[in-house]
């Protein structure tokens, strides 16, 4: 892998956790949800999320 390409992963990763910082601002701004059950169902959703994916990836092809 190239180091322009590296850098430009770097910067779109970046530029990812940053829009995601500014979504779950606005989302608790916006809702009566308190920081701590907002980051609980977060957490709990990716893991979810993570898990079937998981589940995909390490299933055999039937057939």
């Amino acid at each position: 892998m190239s180091y322009l390409c590296l850098a430009l992963l770097t910067l779109l990763t970046m530029i990812a956790f940053a829009g995601n910082s500014v979504l779950c601002r606005i989302a608790l701004k916006e809702t009566p949800i308190d920081p701590a059950t907002f980051t609980s169902i977060r957490l709990i959703s990716g893991a979810m999320a993570c898990g079937r994916g998981s589940a995909r990836t390490n299933s055999k092809p039937s057939g």
